[in-house]
């Protein structure tokens, strides 16, 4: 792996359109860690937060709309960078297919320590609980 690099959210639009206007009706967003997108683009968000000009809600809601695109997609998720914003959001854009792949390393907090995972596995089982507070009917591989 190299180090993470997010393109542009109007780059990654812009080749949205560019699919459906080929035909394409679903897309898959894909990355190593697709939820700490934005971390390396520059800017903070207006609001105070402190959280990134650009995260991977953000970029979601700015693609949703890209019409002739009936489905979207995203994998792999990282338990450290998955935030109950992201989920709200996708339970709210009809077009976010209800699958979460999150991959579960351990369930053995010193193993995940060793790893080096950043989270722990109550947090890994918080996330679950958010997404099927959310989301009931949803995947989660």
């Amino acid at each position: 792996r190299g180090v993470e690099q997010s393109r542009t959210a109007e780059a990654i639009r812009a080749e949205m359109v560019e699919l459906a206007a080929q035909g394409y009706k679903e897309v898959t967003l894909l990355g190593q860690n697709i939820d700490a997108y934005g971390r390396d683009l520059p800017g903070f968000a207006p609001d105070g937060s402190g959280r990134r000009l650009w995260t991977f809600t953000d970029l979601l809601q700015h693609v949703h709309d890209v019409e002739g695109i009936e489905r979207i997609r995203f994998a792999t998720s990282h338990p450290r960078y998955f935030t109950e914003r992201l989920i709200k959001a996708c339970s709210e854009m009809p077009k976010m297919m209800p699958f979460y792949h999150i991959p579960f390393q351990s369930g053995d907090n010193e193993i995940l320590k060793e790893m080096k995972r950043g989270y722990t596995h109550q947090r890994y089982r918080r996330i679950i609980d958010t997404i099927r507070h959310y989301m009931p009917n949803a995947a989660v591989s």
